[in-house]
């Protein structure tokens, strides 16, 4: 059976067809920080730790779409100055996070633990905040 410039023609069109469909990106929708859920399981809000204490800052984050990590910062709310900070790129849809933190302030101190999950790589991101204190 001969080969015809038609059926030539219409092997040509479905591989091209193919390779179209094949290597289109899909479409991606609009990230939601407000779908991001957070939750802390410690610290306690208003806790509070004297010098030599162990902070454990635990929490779980949870989202709709892929998560691509999360940063958290504790903050001296006074000075402004990082008492603490950790990041980490995670691509998954939920993870739990552990970390720990020695309390080594000489003076009373108001900090600010910041945890922030980051929704992608562009800076959209979703927070929470826990405030706890620090004597000597």
């Amino acid at each position: 059976m001969p080969i015809t410039k038609n059926k030539v023609a219409i092997v040509v069109l479905a591989i091209a067809s193919l390779s179209y469909i094949s290597c289109r990106k899909k479409s991606v929708p609009a990230e939601n920080p407000s779908a991001v859920g957070i939750t802390v399981q410690s610290p306690l809000k208003g806790q509070l730790y004297r010098k030599g204490d162990t902070v454990n800052m635990s929490f779980s984050v949870t989202y709709t779409g892929e998560l691509h990590g999360y940063y958290v910062q504790l903050i001296d709310t006074a000075t402004e100055n990082i008492m603490y900070e950790s990041a980490e790129d995670i691509h998954d849809d939920h993870f739990s996070v552990q970390l720990q933190w020695v309390d080594t302030c000489t003076q009373a101190k108001n900090l600010q633990l910041i945890i922030n999950a980051n929704l992608d790589h562009v800076g959209t991101e979703a927070a929470d905040t826990v405030w706890i204190a620090t004597m000597p």
